[in-house]
């Protein structure tokens, strides 16, 4: 079985068993091992931009200012992320609180939402330099680069932090959704479940990419 059991049904107090993809048990160790890899050259790769757009005087402008930035949102998203997979691929399982649930969704919203922020403002950063590039150095100043990175962070856990409150309110019949589709046996039951997701799926996995 895959996917997400409900052990209490008290909204105030459910508890959820995050099972991951239980026909890969077998392999855990070896999916363990290609996660640690794969974990490691993230962590590496991000750490080595920021040291040599920070120790390289040439590149103290805007444009790697932002690119410092979405390193450091790398190493954050995916450190919130791939843990808890691990923990999963050793434990087979893990058991998560309604609060932490609703925590680690609002970590990752807020992350994939940062990102987003800061590429477009990489884009007006590349705009301001090809059209205005008279006035480039007295608008992209490094003051106003810090407005602009901290206003998309703060943005973005403020909108996170909304949504969050009204799921807060629901009853998670939704869930029980997903639940359906990952414990349908058949093959038709479940080319029609993905069927109706497909759409869904396409969109994450172009945003992701």
């Amino acid at each position: 079985m895959t996917g997400i059991n409900f052990l209490h049904n008290n909204s105030q107090s459910q508890t959820f068993l995050l099972l991951g993809f239980q026909g890969l048990y077998s392999y855990r160790f070896l999916v363990f091992a290609i996660f640690i890899i794969v974990y490691t050259f993230i962590l590496c790769g991000n750490v080595l931009i920021i040291l040599v757009i920070v120790s390289n005087g040439l590149l103290h402008s805007p444009m790697y200012f932002f690119l410092c930035n979405l390193s450091l949102l790398e190493i954050v998203c995916t450190t919130n992320i791939i843990p808890v997979i691990l923990q999963i691929l050793v434990t087979n399982g893990i058991r998560l609180s309604l609060f932490g649930c609703l925590a680690q969704l609002n970590f990752i919203g807020s992350f994939f939402s940062t990102e987003s922020f800061l590429l477009t403002v990489m884009s007006y950063d590349r705009y301001l330099a090809i059209c205005r590039p008279l006035h480039y150095s007295s608008i992209m100043h490094f003051r106003f680069c810090c407005y602009l990175v901290l206003a998309s962070w703060t943005s973005s856990f403020l909108m996170m932090s909304v949504v969050i409150g009204f799921l807060s309110q629901q009853d998670y019949l939704t869930m029980y959704y997903y639940q359906i589709c990952l414990n349908i046996q058949s093959v038709i039951g479940k080319k029609k479940a993905f069927s109706t997701c497909s759409s869904h799926l396409t969109v994450v996995c172009i945003y992701i990419i």
